[in-house]
């Protein structure tokens, strides 16, 4: 089966989620992965405040749903990325 070239960056909490209804086109090459990682990383540094989001995680799923990489925002260090 062909590796999905859409993925979605969904915010998801205990009590609640916020989807990604739009997703990143991706390649859909061995580089997938980094750039999934790249993204990540760029969203987390770019557009959270640390206090804001405790309890939460980013959640990278495919265009199938399949879970590609959950991170924990609350043990996120933004001295030092979980994807570097």
């Amino acid at each position: 089966m062909p590796m999905s070239d859409r993925y979605f960056f969904h915010l998801v909490s205990p009590h609640a989620v916020i989807p990604d209804e739009e997703g990143v086109d991706m390649s859909t090459s061995e580089e997938a992965l980094s750039q999934i990682l790249q993204a990540a990383n760029e969203f987390i540094n770019e557009a959270l405040s640390f206090d804001e989001w405790q309890g939460w995680s980013l959640e990278i799923t495919d265009g199938i749903g399949s879970m590609v990489l959950s991170i924990s925002l609350t043990d996120f260090d933004q001295r030092r990325s979980p994807l570097h």
